[in-house]
């Protein structure tokens, strides 16, 4: 999957030189990952229910060491989740569960990341091999890049990682300052460096890795730049849309007229076919949206996976998600993509 530069207008994708990067993970795990790829494509078509989520965002633990001005991190007061999570770990051994049991049912891919800076938890590695260990074909995570230090990039190259991602956003410290408030753009730069180097002398193939761009007023003037630089040194590149997570908050219209530049309209949404997402305090949702934090389908000290998957909740949501009686954290979610120019359909 080759994209040319020319390409760069369509956000939501991967830009890569280097060839579709499910294909390299097939070379590397074999025919089970073009299987996965093909029920993950028929579950976000709503063709197919699979026995249990292909996909898992499991937080081990809640927090994050930026406070972006978009993100609900940077405002602990009135956020939800920081009320529900602040402090909250998921244990080993709850993890150890959920891992066991998707192994029995036939789980395919882990992230491990919820909301939240997932190299918070130091022990990172050991949860990434534990599901590695356990024959999860895709264990991944995604990383704002600033605790990557030397250290950590040897253990998370030497656990069965096979994925991580990026999250920088800019090309240069001045809007790198303005956007990840509180980090510092040559200490990103370097540890990512740092670990690319180490992958290279160790001769791996995997993890994988990708770049972040989210596309915003603030940034888009460098977008060419940050494509045509890390795609010269990472696997791939992702471009994708900015959502404003504070829909009908104060705020909202402050964000927008900040960063909003494109809308990326969608009235489909197919999350609840191909994942779950597992919360710090154990709380299960039904996808990995902020707007899900408001509607838990259930709690994994209550019930199985596999029993939340096929119950009422989900079922329900299923039945809705894609219509006019969805609930309103559902239209909210819809409304975060496109701002204040959201027409639901009337369908």
């Amino acid at each position: 999957m080759t994209t040319k530069m020319h390409d760069l207008k369509d956000l939501d994708h991967a830009v890569s030189s280097k060839g579709d990067p499910y294909e390299t993970l097939a070379v590397h795990l074999g025919p089970a990952v073009h299987a996965y790829r093909r029920r993950w494509d028929l579950a976000g078509r709503g063709e197919l229910l699979p026995e249990f989520p292909l996909h898992l965002n499991i937080e081990i633990v809640y927090g994050c060491n930026l406070r972006c001005e978009f993100c609900a991190h940077s405002r602990p007061d009135r956020n939800i989740k920081n009320r529900t999570c602040r402090g909250k770990r998921l244990s080993f051994e709850q993890y150890k569960r959920i891992i066991d049991e998707g192994r029995q049912r036939d789980l395919c891919s882990v992230a491990l990341n919820g909301f939240n800076e997932p190299l918070l938890q130091r022990d990172i590695a050991d949860y990434v091999r534990y599901a590695a260990d356990a024959g999860i074909l895709e264990v991944s995570l995604h990383t704002n890049a600033l605790l990557l230090n030397e250290s950590m990039s040897r253990f998370l190259l030497d656990c069965g990682l096979n994925i991580i991602m990026f999250s920088i956003d800019a090309f240069s410290r001045e809007t790198y300052s303005q956007i990840r408030r509180g980090g510092d753009y040559d200490t990103v730069v370097s540890n990512i460096t740092t670990f690319l180097e180490l992958k290279g002398r160790l001769g791996l193939t995997l993890p994988l890795t990708r770049a972040s761009f989210v596309k915003t007023k603030v940034n888009a003037h460098e977008m060419e730049d940050f494509v045509a630089f890390w795609d010269r040194r990472t696997d791939y590149v992702m471009l994708q849309g900015f959502c404003n997570m504070f829909v009908d908050e104060d705020g909202y219209d402050a964000v927008e007229d900040r960063y909003r530049l494109d809308d990326q309209p969608f009235e489909t949404c197919h999350l609840p076919w191909q994942r779950l997402s597992i919360a710090a305090d154990g709380a299960v949702l039904p996808c990995c949206s902020y707007f899900g934090l408001n509607m838990p389908v259930g709690h994994i000290e209550e019930g199985s996976l596999y029993d939340i998957w096929h119950g009422p909740r989900m079922r329900e949501l299923r039945g809705t998600v894609n219509t006019q009686r969805r609930p309103a954290s559902c239209d909210r979610c819809r409304r975060s993509a496109v701002g204040r120019n959201y027409r639901p359909n009337p369908s």
